[in-house]
């Protein structure tokens, strides 16, 4: 965990070192849905879609093709008495798809697409009791940016969560009775804003 905490540290850190002609940190505020995919044995998966799913981070581009993000989100799946929360720190590898594939420039100029991946931790503690559950999480989604000025842009974003040690389901209950964590997985589906940072005319995005 601290390997982590240390690296989305590192992401805000990084800024501090010799700038480049365009601007390469962005500010990143997200919110959207959560779908459970897994396990849902035991609820019904309409009914734990949940529209609490909030998200705050920043990201640095190393260059115009590849970056960091490291970000806090929030996840809140039920009801106060039947239901799941999480709290996530995560560190992710970004790739700008529009520079590498080396789209049009009447395209990129105005959309970007963008892929990512990563490692995080979670707590999960459910709604109605005080106990907690830590786990590790594999992130993987991509990213479609919308360019409305030199410092702001608008994002629409999909999101896939594995979630390593689980011991609570969606529902708050105990998974696994036997005293063996599961393993479960969750779809993220968010708009938001990237708020550019920095002296310079353009970002990273968008140069």
């Amino acid at each position: 965990m601290r390997i982590l905490i240390w690296g989305v540290i590192l992401v805000f850190c990084l800024p501090l070192q010799a700038q480049k002609s365009y601007n390469q940190l962005s500010l990143d505020l997200k919110y959207g849905a959560s779908i459970p995919i897994s396990p849902v044995e035991r609820i019904s998966r309409s009914e734990y879609i949940s529209f609490k799913n909030f998200q705050v981070g920043g990201r640095y581009m190393l260059n115009r093709k590849f970056g960091l993000s490291g970000a806090y989100t929030y996840q809140g799946f039920g009801n106060q008495n039947a239901g799941l929360s999480f709290h996530r720190l995560s560190l992710e590898g970004v790739a700008s798809l529009s520079h590498i594939l080396n789209f049009p420039y009447y395209i990129k100029e105005y959309i970007n697409l963008q892929v990512h991946a990563g490692p995080g931790i979670s707590i999960a503690s459910p709604n109605n009791t005080s106990n907690y559950d830590r786990m590790g999480n594999i992130l993987m989604g991509g990213s479609l940016l919308f360019n409305l000025s030199s410092h702001l842009a608008l994002v629409g974003d999909l999101s896939y969560s594995y979630q390593i040690g689980q011991w609570y389901g969606y529902d708050g209950k105990v998974l696994n009775t036997q005293e063996n964590s599961d393993n479960g997985a969750n779809l993220l589906v968010s708009f938001g804003v990237y708020i550019y940072l920095g002296k310079e005319k353009y970002h990273a995005d968008w140069y």
